[in-house]
């Protein structure tokens, strides 16, 4: 339950937050490719983010027994910038393969 709710939250944040970041993007380069990229790379990374890092990591800790307050933050933070730029080198290769070959 509480895993749907967090990803729920971080579909919605995601949307929300990287939608207008493409925007402003958009505008601000006229380039909707990077735009695109901006903006998807922005949702993968919040929807990660709380899946992967606030939920099942400190989740994870605590049946391995250990204090998921002292150890999850370097963990979190370490996987979901890890991961944010993995996603969004990802995304601008395949959007530079796409639309600028």
């Amino acid at each position: 339950h509480l895993l749907a709710r967090e990803a729920a939250l971080a579909v919605g944040q995601g949307i929300f937050v990287g939608v207008l970041l493409g925007v402003v993007v958009y505008f601000w380069q006229r380039d909707l490719p990077l735009a695109g990229v901006v903006a998807g790379a922005m949702i993968l990374n919040l929807v990660i983010g709380a899946g992967g890092g606030v939920v099942l990591v400190p989740l994870s800790m605590k049946a391995l027994r250990i204090d998921p307050a002292a150890a999850s933050a370097v963990v979190v933070t370490t996987s979901t910038d890890l991961m944010g730029i993995v996603v969004y080198l990802s995304l601008a290769t395949a959007f530079l393969a796409t639309f600028k070959a």
